[in-house]
């Protein structure tokens, strides 16, 4: 062992990890890319707890060892539980024996000063500073002030760091850590070659010797995409293979996040579930992003700034604090998104409030049957492709919509959406999916109060179902669909029925045409004419 004016020459204390590194040569190969950047000295692998941070930088650092004159060394700071002991948690990874006499942040700085050294900061989320977004921090201190400290006093020294949230300083460099990649529905033909798959192929053999992708390839890519590529997901996922086959691994974790756990004793506990990963993240947070973060579980897709303000109450400020602190993720088109069992975790908390729940669901149902509403005009004139290709852009949220909108009987929601969303399963050839909405619909308000209004409503879902019929060669079940809805509409006062958008009498003159009776087709025809003349349509 040297001493700091005799130092070691090179080190390389990282840990040998059980199981083998899986996937990953793209981001390896960009980290590496990035490294030899001579400006990047501080670089930050962010993302949310269980995603392989730590061991993407443990095997970045392992091939990059030769890259540094003075080798790498690892510094494991979840263990520690203020920022003042974080220069004797470096010392230690250094191999630096510590003076009594001398600050130990001063000698950690002296050590370095002239050593060209790959130094792995893993786990330093809990050492920061809290910011927007962000609850008490355990030490009461700030770790970015000692590592540019470190930075100012060895100018060949780099930090690879692994955190949840990044450091938000100016020499920083981030470097996001998503899943594993795994099959589209394009290309589930070879699932072998993705790295999700293969992970959970090697924790399952060692489980089960005689197992197979070819007999479960097609679950073990649902789990897949259930987790999203989640590595700490798909070895829980992965342990239950011992008992279970892998359809009903799919089918639990679609129906509870608690299901993905072990109680390994190798495991830290903070790793034994997501239940309790996504527990570590939520305590770190401030009472107004813990108010407003399950809200946004609503959202089954990428959500825009305006949907968050609207829907849950969501500032753009707290929106870019979420993203930080790895519980969203922004996407180029600056729109947001959930990890789909980070969304089951806040679905649950949502759902411990039922009127909180109640209250949010309906204002999501709101916001976007009115987008449907805002887009009637473009759907019916030139701008039909871009207003289609927006509609399936939202589809997820818009069917939770819909489906909400059925389940309370709103009448308001239901009628600002279906000409839109009936034009859509149209244009998409969407034809079965159209009519079963629009026929949940009609049950529906079949069965709320008979007021002038969900009648009106009532009649135009008929119209709208009736077209979907047609369009599945259900004749008969058209007709039915589209007479009720004249009958409805003739009982109505025609102010009500003045603006109506949708007319059953040109469907109707479609199936008389179909069926060859032709002067009925051309007498309900001239009727669809002049109604519409005389309405303004």
């Amino acid at each position: 062992m040297g001493s700091p004016s005799n130092p070691p020459v090179r080190l390389r204390n990282l840990p040998s990890p059980a199981t083998p590194f899986i996937g990953r040569e793209q981001e390896l190969a960009e980290i590496a890319g990035l490294l030899a950047e001579p400006t990047c000295r501080l670089l930050t692998l962010v993302g949310p707890g269980g995603i392989g941070k730590t061991r993407l930088a443990i095997e970045v650092a392992a091939r990059q060892a030769g890259a540094f004159r003075h080798g790498v060394a690892f510094v494991p700071l979840e263990p520690l539980t203020a920022v003042e002991a974080m220069p004797l948690a470096i010392a230690e990874a250094l191999h630096l024996p510590l003076s009594r006499h001398i600050e130990p942040a001063s000698q950690v700085r002296h050590f370095l000063g002239g050593k060209t050294l790959l130094l792995l900061l893993d786990n330093l989320e809990h050492l920061l500073a809290p910011s927007s977004g962000e609850g008490e921090d355990r030490g009461g201190g700030d770790a970015t002030a000692l590592i540019l400290e470190l930075l100012a006093a060895a100018p060949t020294l780099k930090l690879l760091v692994t955190s949840r949230r990044p450091l938000n300083v100016r020499p920083e460099w981030r470097y996001p850590v998503a899943g594993l990649a795994y099959p589209a529905a394009s290309e589930a033909h070879h699932p072998e070659a993705f790295g999700a798959v293969q992970l959970f192929a090697e924790r399952a053999r060692r489980l089960r010797w005689d197992f197979s992708l070819e007999r479960e390839g097609s679950s073990v890519v649902q789990i897949c995409r259930l987790v999203e590529g989640n590595p700490l997901a798909l070895e829980l996922a992965a342990a239950w293979t011992r008992s279970l086959p892998c359809a009903v691994i799919a089918a639990e974790i679609q129906r509870s996040l608690h299901f993905l756990r072990t109680a390994a004793p190798d495991v830290p506990p903070r790793h034994r579930s997501m239940q309790a990963v996504f527990e570590q993240s939520w305590q770190r947070l401030d009472a107004e992003a813990q108010a407003v973060l399950p809200r946004l579980a609503v959202f089954h897709g990428h959500f825009s700034a305006q949907a968050a303000q609207e829907v849950a109450g969501a500032s753009p400020a707290l929106l870019a604090g979420l993203v930080d602190h790895s519980m969203l993720a922004a996407g180029p088109d600056g729109r947001y998104r959930m990890h789909e069992l980070l969304r089951q975790y806040l679905t649950d908390r949502l759902h411990a409030s039922p009127a909180e729940a109640d209250r949010t669901r309906t204002a999501h149902s709101r916001f976007y049957t009115r987008r449907l509403a805002q887009r009637a005009a473009a759907m019916s004139n030139g701008g039909q492709l871009a207003a289609t290709a927006e509609i399936a852009a939202e589809l997820p949220d818009i069917r939770a919509a819909w489906n909400r909108a059925i389940e309370q009987a709103d009448a308001t929601a239901l009628d600002e959406a279906a000409v839109s969303l009936s034009l859509f399963y149209q244009f998409q050839s969407r034809y079965r999916e159209g009519a079963e909405a629009f026929g949940r619909a009609v049950y529906s308000l079949e069965r709320a109060a008979p007021t002038p209004e969900i009648q009106r409503v009532l009649a135009e879902c008929l119209t709208h179902q009736g077209w979907l019929l047609i369009r599945l060669g259900r004749l008969a079940e058209a007709y039915a669909s589209l007479e009720r809805s004249q009958v409805l509409l003739e009982a109505l006062d025609p102010a009500l029925t003045r603006g109506r958008r949708a007319d059953p009498l040109p469907a109707l003159g479609v199936l008389a045409l179909v069926h060859g009776d032709y002067a009925e087709a051309a007498r309900l025809g001239e009727m669809a004419r002049a109604q519409s003349q005389a309405r303004g349509d």
